[in-house]
């Protein structure tokens, strides 16, 4: 069996630029890193050795949100109270990270836990139902912020179903 080297960098004779080598789908590539400087080829380097790991992740993270959601709620084995609070934070988690372009695990992947923090700062819950309008949709009273508490844990489930749907 012939095993693949690893990434690495080198030098030409014709170039003055550090090059660097690696292996995708079994075929040697080989591109400029376009600097002389060591430490920033290393970092050329380093960069293109975390896409082709992204790329090697991508296509299970390429799931819609909502069924990722439902493969983790199917198959990560929560019972009780904790698959209560699963189905309790899903939905809210959804509308704010779609409504910030997250469409896939993929986009979720590529999320700052910060700023899904943040998005969960917007999200309004509505209060309890207390009359019905004409057209029968419910009337609430007041509107409810999610409590850091809350967030904290929605932020948890986010990246516990990202691992989850990536190990399938």
């Amino acid at each position: 069996m012939n095993k693949q080297k690893p990434p690495r960098l080198y030098t030409r004779s014709e170039s003055s630029c550090y090059w660097m080598r690696w292996y995708e789908g079994g075929i040697l590539r080989r591109e400029s890193t376009g600097t002389d400087d060591l430490v920033a080829a290393e970092r050329v380097l380093a960069q293109k050795v975390a896409e082709l790991q992204a790329d090697a992740l991508s296509p299970r993270l390429r799931v819609p949100l909502r069924f990722g959601f439902t493969l983790f709620e199917q198959g990560c084995g929560l019972k009780g109270e904790a698959l209560c609070q699963l189905r309790r934070l899903t939905p809210f988690l959804i509308e704010a990270l779609e409504k910030h372009g997250v469409q896939t695990f993929e986009d979720l992947a590529h999320a700052s836990l910060f700023s899904i923090f943040e998005w969960l700062k917007e999200v309004e819950l509505p209060g309890v139902s207390v009359d019905l309008r004409p057209d029968e949709t419910p009337v609430y009273e007041g509107r409810f912020r999610l409590a850091n508490g809350m967030i904290e844990q929605a932020v948890a489930l986010a990246g516990k179903a990202l691992e989850f749907v990536a190990g399938e």
